[in-house]
């Protein structure tokens, strides 16, 4: 997801705005102060850890992925495998 850019004058004036749309519409905002990025405004994460013992029912119920998302998963994973593979065992 992109991040909005934002100046620090203008977060300093729509702060309660901008953490609403962060809030409710999982928005990202940089800061920026001059040329400078100064800060980033994102969601926060979970409140609470999840449990091991809770982790098989999460799994479960994630949303399935129709064939063409699972084909483009398998693609990026392909992709990502391919682009890690050494051309050489530096330990040989």
């Amino acid at each position: 997801m992109a991040t909005h850019l934002v100046t620090a004058t203008e977060a300093a004036r729509s702060f309660s705005e901008i953490l609403n749309r962060v809030k409710y519409q999982g928005l990202s905002f940089d800061v920026r102060k001059g040329a400078v990025v100064m800060a980033r405004i994102i969601p926060a994460g979970p409140e609470r850890q999840m449990k091991l013992s809770e982790l098989a029912h999460f799994l479960e119920h994630l949303p399935g992925l129709n064939p063409e998302e699972m084909d483009a998963f398998l693609q990026d994973v392909l992709a990502g495998k391919h682009s890690l593979e050494a051309e050489h065992d530096p330990w040989e």
